[in-house]
């Protein structure tokens, strides 16, 4: 038993480690093709050159041409707030890159200016502008199009907004001028700009906005589904476990609904923002402890990441606490580095989570792949800082996606398996009472037998003498007369209780549905040879065959009156395998779905052979239920092979 059990251990930990290798390259190809198929900084596009875009009217006459991506020499006026009338030449300059940090970690203010050269004929432009992490205000030409935040607003400091994606027409010679005030130090050295603007026909545009907020809108569905569905659970089962996944999911929720709301609401960057850091980090607490509680975790692996979940917990608080009371640019570089250091500690759980179910042998390979998902996100975010998406989002939040989505899919095969799992229970339930019942008629059916028994040899002395009394007479007539008597008399109660195996539960089994189809008149045969079968599988074994001669029986009630009336039996034991065979005569077909018939019981789909399928899988064997012209085949095949690992195929998905 030891040595089937070490077996077991190691071929999940087998199967864990493969499948955490093969998720953790699937992850790492899908990093690599958003950064170069998804990445702004990575299209081939038509870039500005010494703060000059020149733009041709073939590219743009297609409404779904390719965007263009500003984000090289742009003309950067360092600490000063330029206004479009302004003389430019008298203020100092450089050409900047919006990919490049600049030298200095830290610049409070700054003015952008592009020209775009456009085609003389008027046409229609739109302009997706990053999400706003500083105070700014575009201009387009002389027009001011977009102010964000108070600076230098009108009305008194009040916040106007009109949209991240702005449309104008223009021809010629345009020019686009950007200042920005950096209020936050939250992307300090990306100067109050979180990503460069996309420059396009609109369409265009609004379709990459559309597919944007799409991709965030069905997670978010997801997820909440998921949380009313571990509210549910958690009031049925009050299991420590839901409650973690009901936190994953708010967390999760939390977290994604910030980069919603923000790409159609202007709400104030301090304190959203940096609440939606906490959250994340709660996310991964979140995490943590939902797999501590799933699989039972108590050693000094679980302890430290649990701890160090709160830790970081109360770490990520306190930053936010301790930066509203510094200066700007001290709190933003607080921030900055404080937030870098808890996300590599997150990394190393987990990595440490994964090593821990890894050499745990955790069944559930699918839990296993969400956490190196998230893990591996975050750090090829940390790694590859120079990825700004055009249609999906950042590579944490691809993370979070990503592990919510393999959990919702473990929670909602959890309930699945729990709904197999009642209706199995349910079905074995029944015929073990079924068993139950027919093995206490078995027993009194052998009780009647031995006390008969009895009977008879008490009276033989009594017959003897009458026999003996009569050959005296030398009346051969009448002992011959009195034999015939005796003989009726004693033949029923000396009969043995019908067997068909050596198996004297399938054998009570059998007979008692023997006996319903005679009085059926069916014609009912039984062949193989079952001469020994572990006790293990009685259950399902019966199960399995009551199931199946049950569902004959039905079929013979529908039989039409001209119809033969049969059903044959097959059972035997080859190469460790138990093999059953079931067919009966039926003149009129089931409706099938998928592995479930129709119900002769009610206007429904019967639960039969639903369970027997179930049953098969977990010993990892076979079922087939074919209609054949006139008649009906069920086969089973259970390989006794599957008992040590039944548990094992039970205990979940994945």
């Amino acid at each position: 038993m030891r040595d089937r059990g070490d077996q077991s251990l190691k071929r999940r930990q087998l199967n864990q480690g493969v499948t955490m290798l093969l998720t953790a390259v699937l992850a790492l190809i899908l990093c690599v093709c958003l950064y170069t198929k998804d990445n702004q900084y990575a299209d081939s596009c038509q870039q500005p050159s010494n703060g000059v875009l020149d733009l041709r009217e073939a590219d743009l006459e297609n409404q779904n041409s390719r965007p263009y991506h500003l984000y090289q020499d742009w003309e950067f006026y360092p600490e000063v707030l330029l206004m479009p009338e302004d003389d430019f030449s008298l203020y100092p300059h450089s050409l900047r890159s919006l990919q490049e940090i600049p030298g200095d970690p830290w610049e409070g203010q700054g003015t952008y200016r592009l020209t775009l050269l456009l085609p003389d004929t008027p046409m229609s432009y739109a302009l997706k502008l990053p999400t706003p992490f500083s105070d700014y205000r575009l201009y387009v030409d002389q027009a001011l199009t977009l102010t964000i935040g108070k600076l230098g607003a009108e009305g008194g400091g009040q916040d106007l907004f009109k949209g991240q994606v702005l449309t104008f027409r223009a021809s010629g010679e345009v020019r686009l001028v950007l200042h920005y005030s950096d209020q936050s130090g939250i992307h300090h050295g990306l100067n109050g700009l979180s990503a460069p603007p996309i420059l396009g026909r609109p369409l265009r545009i609004y379709s990459i906005v559309e597919y944007h907020s799409s991709f965030l809108v069905i997670s978010m569905v997801l997820i909440l589904l998921t949380l009313l569905l571990s509210i549910s659970l958690f009031f049925r089962s009050k299991q420590a476990s839901n409650l973690a996944m009901i936190f994953l999911c708010l967390c999760a929720a939390i977290y994604l609904s910030y980069p919603m709301v923000r790409s159609e609401v202007l709400i104030p960057i301090y304190p959203w923002h940096r609440m939606s850091i906490l959250f994340y980090f709660g996310f991964h607490a979140a995490t943590h402890w939902t797999y501590s509680h799933h699989f039972g975790w108590k050693d000094a692996a679980a302890r430290f990441i649990d701890w160090y979940s709160v830790a970081a917990l109360s770490i990520c608080a306190g930053i936010l606490f301790f930066s509203v009371f510094l200066p700007r640019e001290q709190g933003g570089q607080l921030f900055y580095g404080g937030i870098r250091m808890l996300e590599w500690g997150s990394v190393f759980c987990g990595v440490l989570l994964s090593l821990r179910m890894v050499v745990a042998g955790a069944p559930n390979r699918l839990m296993g792949a969400a956490s190196v998902t998230l893990w591996l996100f975050l750090l090829m975010d940390l790694i590859l800082p120079s990825f700004s998406p055009v249609i999906s989002v950042r590579l944490p939040i691809m993370g979070v996606i990503c592990f919510m989505d393999i959990t919702i899919l473990v929670e909602y095969a959890d309930v699945a398996s729990a709904h197999q799992f009642r209706i199995l229970y349910t079905q074995r339930m029944a015929h073990a009472e079924q068993l139950l019942k027919l093995e206490e008629r078995h027993y009194a059916q052998l009780s009647d037998q031995v006390e008969d028994a009895r009977r008879v040899r008490h009276d033989l002395r009594q017959h003897l003498r009458v026999i003996r009394s009569l050959l005296e007479r030398g009346d051969a007539e009448e002992i011959s007369n009195y034999l015939e008597q005796y003989l009726e008399t004693v033949q029923p109660l000396l009969t043995k209780p019908m067997s068909f195996y050596q198996v004297p539960v399938v054998d009570a089994l059998i007979a008692y549905y023997w006996e319903a189809a005679q009085k059926r008149g069916v014609d009912f045969q039984v062949h193989g040879q079952l001469r020994s079968l572990p006790q293990e599988v009685y259950v399902d074994f019966c199960s399995i065959l009551g199931n199946l001669l049950e569902n004959a029986l039905e079929a013979m009630d529908r039989q039409e009156p001209d119809r033969p009336k049969w059903i044959q039996v097959r059972c035997e034991i080859l190469q460790k395998k138990v093999m059953l065979e079931v067919v009966n005569a039926n003149s009129v077909p089931v409706r099938q779905e998928e592995e479930r018939f129709q119900s002769a019981k009610r206007d429904a789909l019967g639960t039969g052979t639903l369970s027997i399928s179930i049953i098969a899988r977990q010993y990892g064997g076979l079922s087939s239920f074919t209609q054949e012209g006139d008649h009906f085949t069920a086969r089973v095949l259970l390989p006794l092979s599957g008992l040590h690992n039944r548990e094992d195929r039970r205990s979940g998905p994945g």
